[in-house]
């Protein structure tokens, strides 16, 4: 358990009652006229406490301790639940080892975000004029580069690192979303697997002549041909005419994937900056496409060449194959790797048994067998029993592994056995005997029963909150103001409340991710800030200005010295004129929120709560939903807010600013 900080439960109450009146608006949902009340009144509730009964300050300290010592680096397994102590300057060689390799990185000397952001934003406003349905939100605020870090390969040899480059500070990450989900419905799915569930489907209709393996493709990820994977998207969007082209100019998508992939640069844990030129890193949203975009259109000119075999699926880069023989098993790898130009690893099933994803297949005369299978290196690990956070969570731990041995395992030897073997697991981890029986006898019972009753189509509402003990009444009092106060439109339709938590996990205190040291004040961006006028009698009258802003503060602060309500504040009152050396001396951050869809409301909340002489409070209040005159959408409560006059308060410019709008 944590804390929250100021004003959070309110913010999070104003966003619920922001999505309501979204829904509204769309005529989906009704809203009682008492709803606003009901809700702002539970903002200011506080219930239970928010002290851990797990970390004390002992712990806290000698955490603190852990991560300032930089002799030595803490990171997460690559596929396990552990975590790995090695010293900083193994792990620095082993981070430059991947960056050396020249074909896939290049060293830069400058930050070159501001540039990509420009043309970024050029290539947008080409794809807004020039299409009608496709309208890509142009880029704002403040970005920075990304940043790289490598998890441990404990499960092979040498201890490797797999390499992965956040991309979610720079300024093409929200846009390679975008892009993704456009482009998914192009990808060839004809041998690709979304779940296990799929892979069980084509066993259970499959005979089990001839020899199966499994086939790897050795880092796909980092392998994959960017110039080569953007052209097969090309083709396929625009040239293929079995597909509906895009509405988006053909040379503006090929250039944004460019920019996604090729120029989004990052920094590596020595503070160097690079660029990634060639395959695609885990911490893209483009990643998982590129890849199944280029092996599908790969198995289409493999396939061509060669018969595909009796079964042949994939799952990004593990494939199962089942052939007449050996010998066709290994053309057809061999084929796959010239096609590719990748290098691909055969296994071969030993005493008819192999495993493949979270499955191990026996092949019997009949058919085929299958059970749950658990790496060797698998420690065991998953979420405590002790946790502290609701108890669906800790049941839905138990969930997923009783419904896992019931979905893998082919008899009910096996699924006794698999539900021993995870009794003993969650036994290990903190779990109850009682909790865990109680679980798994509730989700045996539905298996068994299921029920035959249609559910209503749900319209969902996500509400976050923050865990305390008193967490299962506010959540009974939330359900309660919802359901007396929103009402479907459509009878046929239920409203469905969603609580979830984001609770902070141990390991954070001890990983770090990104290493760059922390801005100094005026460089942070997306932050509340106030300004304190400490001239004459305002040294003892308080009179403060309070703002937000999404681009570098110390940009921020060069507005304010031309416009807005500091600027004004001194001249009349005071009979100065502003400068640079005074705002700095007299501004401090109040709070940040990289959201930019609550830092507007958290900025009224704080505008509300101190009321600041210098701002213009109607106005300054519209970005609350609970303050609003009349329900309307988000992007009118921002308009309303950002269009300040500039008689009291600075009318941003950065605003109007094709380069940085806030």
């Amino acid at each position: 358990m944590s804390k929250p900080r100021k004003f959070q439960k309110r913010l999070e109450c104003e966003v619920l009652l922001d999505d309501a009146e979204r829904l509204a608006k769309k005529g989906e949902i009704t809203i009682e006229p008492t709803f606003k009340q009901e809700v702002i009144a539970e903002a200011g509730k506080t219930r239970g406490h928010y002290n851990s009964k797990i970390i004390e300050s002992r712990h806290r300290d000698a955490a603190k301790q852990l991560k300032a010592d930089h002799n030595i680096t803490i990171r997460k397994a690559d596929k396990a639940a552990t975590y790995v102590i090695m010293e900083t300057s193994e792990y620095l060689q082993k981070i430059d080892d991947i960056l050396n390799e020249t074909t896939k990185f290049k060293r830069i000397t400058r930050d070159p975000t501001e540039d990509l952001k420009r043309k970024v934003n050029k290539l947008i406003v080409k794809n807004n004029i020039a299409s009608r349905s496709i309208k890509l939100e142009k880029l704002s605020g403040e970005f920075s580069m990304g940043y790289c870090y490598g998890n441990v390969k404990t499960h092979k040899p040498g201890n490797k690192l797999r390499p992965i480059i956040s991309q979610i500070p720079t300024p093409t990450y929200n846009l390679a979303k975008q892009l993704c989900t456009l482009l998914t419905p192009y990808v060839l799915s004809t041998h690709n697997l979304q779940a296990s569930s799929d892979f069980l489907d084509i066993l259970k209709t499959s005979n089990t002549r001839g020899r199966v393996a499994s086939l790897d493709v050795e880092s796909l990820f980092t392998n994959v041909p960017v110039d080569r994977t953007i052209n097969y998207i090309i083709e396929r969007v625009y040239h293929d005419n079995s597909n509906t082209p895009i509405d988006i100019p053909e040379a503006v998508l090929r250039d944004l994937l460019e920019c996604c992939t090729k120029e989004a640069p990052f920094t590596c844990p020595r503070g160097y900056k690079y660029c990634q030129i060639d395959g695609v890193a885990m911490g893209s949203p483009l990643g998982v496409l590129l890849a199944n975009f280029f092996m599908g259109c790969v198995e289409e000119e493999v396939f061509k060449k060669l018969d595909k075999p009796d079964i042949y699926c994939r799952y990004i880069d593990d494939i199962f194959i089942k052939t007449e023989n050996d010998d066709d098993a290994e053309r057809l790898r061999l084929c796959l790797q010239e096609v590719s130009g990748l290098k691909l690893t055969i296994e071969k099933s030993v005493n008819n048994s192999i495993p493949f994803l979270d499955i191990l297949v026996k092949q019997e005369e009949q058919s085929f067998n299958t059970e749950v299978f658990v790496k060797p290196t698998n420690p065991g690990h998953c979420l405590n029993g002790r946790s502290e956070c609701p108890q669906r969570y800790k049941d839905s731990t138990i969930g997923a592994y009783v419904r896992r041995a019931l979905t893998h395992c082919s008899t009910w030897q096996q699924v006794h056995s698999e539900i021993e073997r995870s009794t003993q697991v969650l036994l290990n981890n903190g779990f109850s005997e009682i909790e865990i029986n109680r679980h798994t006898k509730k989700i045996m019972d539905s298996w068994h029963s299921p029920k035959t009753t249609e559910k209503k189509q749900e319209i969902t509402i996500f509400y976050r909150a923050f865990f305390s003990t008193a967490h299962k009444e506010e959540e009974r009092i939330m359900r309660q103001i919802v359901h007396r106060n929103l009402k479907p439109t459509n009878q046929e339709k239920k409203i469905s409340l969603r609580i979830y938590y984001k609770n902070k996990k141990t390991s954070h205190l001890l990983l770090k991710n990104n290493t760059r040291p922390d801005k100094e004040t005026t460089q942070k961006s997306d932050v509340i800030y106030r300004f304190n006028c400490t001239r004459g009698n305002c040294e003892v009258l308080s009179s403060s200005y309070i703002g937000m802003t999404t681009m570098r503060l110390s940009r921020r602060l060069t507005f304010h010295l031309s416009a807005g309500a500091p600027k004004r504040h001194l001249r009349e009152e005071h009979g100065e004129t502003i400068t640079r050396s005074t705002l700095e001396e007299n501004i401090e951050i109040l709070d940040t929120c990289q959201d930019r869809r609550r830092l507007p409301i958290l900025e009224a909340l704080y505008i509300q709560e101190l009321k600041p002489k210098l701002n213009i409070q109607a106005e300054d209040l519209q970005a609350l939903p609970s303050m609003r005159r009349q329900a309307g959408s988000h992007q009118s409560s921002m308009r309303a807010h950002e269009g300040r006059g500039t008689s009291q308060s600075a009318s941003r410019p950065e605003e109007s600013s094709s380069e940085a709008p806030a």
